[in-house]
């Protein structure tokens, strides 16, 4: 038997020093590129961002990575935030904490960033909660309205833009103005899910009048006291995940019952938890800082912002005119488009990771001081029925199921751990994907024909249509979130054949005679050899259209005719795809912590 898996191990092996190989070759290209004298002055030329960090020049091409420093300055003001937060929590009742809370949040955003974030919170609550009981929760028309809304944004960019010191406070603004709109979506559309569930659950409890005290609906004051509360919240208000309405009033109302019952988990819990998350902080600061001296080392962004203006120096099909600016190597195109995709990563990872670390622990505080109060209050009874109350306690503080996990989604997965364009999607911005899910596909699929319709020629294909109209949707309400240009719909359209093609082929496979005949005819590893053949097209294709949308169509374009003329970069690409692919698969069987979350919840 160990002969025969000998070859296979050896393949195996050769996938994952290829897959190594040819992007650590590729970076020290790049590395010797970026130290070019020529190539300096030529970046210079062009005007790209190279910054003076200490003693070195860093690459600040791309301007997200400019805002990181100006954003992390605010986490020490969200830490301070978050403890203040959790002994208000601990101290006073609900109602009284959201007041007060809410007062907290008003108080810190205007000091972090002024006052005009605050009329953009309360401008788009009461316009959406208007909107949403004048239409009576109607979802299309709801949604017709936030289209407007986005629409309508130029000009809100333009009073945005008014007196504002730098550049970077403007984008920092201008992006937490969409967030607002979506939480203040979210708000509308969760107000109507509310009444609806209310609506429901009243005519079913008519006859049981204890369950219909249970489930009555909460006042206008509440309500508007969750809304406020949610969408000040500033953890999340300037460039962190986005988080659901619904899913910020389940948490907090199911917090308050548990510590209502006097519940709360055990120190070694709350201990382990506290452990996990100082180590997520320190991995943070360490990728934070080592990406930064990295940018010190290479140039990915500025060489592959300029990819449309130069030449590949072994490609001799083009001509050598003075059009090129630069003269590089494939290396140096490669390295730039991987890196430029860890990149992303690492400035989501900032961005959302802060928050999921800071939401959790401010959970983590409230866990622990709603303990030591118990154990207060407990120590200050001498009853019997007290004693009772406090064993069950205590039995209670032992059950580790008892911690709330933190409403804020997680931080981004990284994109070398993905082989699908799906899991891409699903896995990197969590909080946009849930909102999606929640408030266009699922909706969309839960619309049926009338029970008494009988042609056939409808009935049949009408679930395909379903679900390619909810994808259809979906991908069209990200073009409308980032911007409806020529640019931003290549993108789109290009994940979104890849994805129809990704469920096509899924289908084939599983439900028809063709799946059923190679299931039958060959092999586990072949089946995983050709699976990994079109992820790695796949691969391919999606890395082309997402060039569009991180360094643009001039670059993209040009990347896809360097493909299509240089057949050493053509085949290249190919083999370091298909060996990456393969080395992924054999890390999630030995680290199953790397698989996306959605597939480890489905398996």
């Amino acid at each position: 038997m160990a002969v025969k898996t000998e070859p296979f191990l050896l393949e195996r092996t050769v996938y994952v020093g290829i897959a190594l190989i040819i992007p650590s070759y590729s970076i020290y290209k790049l590395f010797i590129s970026s130290k070019s004298p020529v190539n300096l002055n030529l970046l210079r030329l062009k005007n790209v961002s190279l910054t003076q960090n200490l003693v070195l020049m860093q690459d600040a091409a791309e301007f997200q990575w400019t805002l990181l420093p100006l954003w992390m300055s605010f986490v020490p003001y969200l830490l301070l935030y978050s403890i203040v937060s959790s002994f208000v929590f601990a101290l006073v009742n609900k109602k009284i904490f959201k007041c007060c809370r809410i007062i907290l949040s008003i108080w810190l955003i205007n000091y972090l960033v002024g006052y005009k974030i605050l009329m953009d919170v309360f401008l788009n609550i009461l316009c959406f909660s208007c909107i949403s009981y004048l239409v009576s929760g109607n979802w299309l028309l709801i949604w017709a309205f936030a289209v407007l809304v986005f629409q309508a944004s130029e000009s809100f960019e333009s009073s945005f833009n008014f007196g504002l010191i730098s550049y970077d406070w403007y984008m920092i603004l201008y992006a937490a103005h969409f967030y607002i709109v979506l939480r203040s979506l979210s708000v509308a559309l969760s107000f109507h899910k509310c009444s609806n569930n209310f609506k429901s659950s009243f005519v079913k409890k008519t006859e049981k009048e204890e369950s219909i005290i249970n489930c009555a609906p909460k006042s206008s004051l509440e309500s508007l006291l969750d809304a406020l509360d949610y969408s000040l919240y500033p953890h999340s208000l300037l460039l962190g995940p986005l988080v659901l309405y619904s899913n910020w009033v389940n948490f907090w109302e199911n917090l308050d019952s548990l510590h209502s019952n006097h519940l709360s988990p055990s120190f070694r819990t709350l201990l382990d938890t506290l452990i996990s998350l100082v180590s997520k902080a320190i991995r943070l600061i360490f990728w934070s800082s080592f990406w930064s001296l990295c940018l010190c080392i290479v140039y990915p962004n500025s060489f592959g912002y300029l990819i449309s203006y130069a030449q590949i120096s072994e490609l001799s099909i083009q001509n050598k005119s003075n059009q090129y600016y630069l003269i590089i190597d494939r290396g140096t195109v490669g390295a730039s488009i991987y890196l430029r995709s860890l990149h992303l990563f690492i400035i989501y990872l900032q961005f959302y990771g802060w928050p999921y670390v800071l939401s959790n622990f401010e959970c983590l505080l409230i866990n622990l001081l709603q303990k030591l109060l118990n154990i207060l209050q407990s120590c200050g009874r001498n009853t019997k029925a007290t004693t009772t109350v406090t064993d069950q306690t205590r039995k209670s503080h032992s059950d580790p199921s008892l911690i709330q996990v933190s409403f804020m989604p997680e931080p981004p997965a990284c994109l070398l751990h993905f082989l699908l364009i799906s899991e891409c999607w699903r896995s990197f911005d969590r909080g946009l994907y849930n909102f999606i899910k929640s408030y266009i596909f699922i909706p969309v699929m839960k619309f049926n024909l009338p029970s008494n319709y009988k042609h056939s020629l409808l009935l049949i294909p009408f679930p395909i249509i379903k679900n390619w109209l909810a994808l259809t949707l979906s991908y069209s309400f990200v073009l409308l979130y980032h911007g409806i240009d020529k640019t931003n719909a290549i993108w789109l359209s290009t994940n979104l054949l890849l994805l129809f093609s990704e469920r096509s082929v899924k289908w084939i496979y599983r439900c028809t005679n063709l799946g059923s005949e190679i299931r039958h005819q060959l092999s586990d590893r072949w089946i995983r050899r050709l699976s990994l053949l079109l992820c790695a097209t796949s691969g391919i294709f999606s890395v082309l259209g997402n060039l569009h949308f991180l360094f643009g169509s001039k670059v993209a374009n040009q990347l896809a005719v360097w493909l299509i003329y240089d057949p050493t970069l053509r085949f290249t690409v190919f083999v370091y795809f298909y060996c990456q692919m393969n080395f992924v698969t054999d890390l999630r069987s030995l680290f199953p912590s790397i698989r996306p979350h959605f597939e480890k919840k489905i398996q």
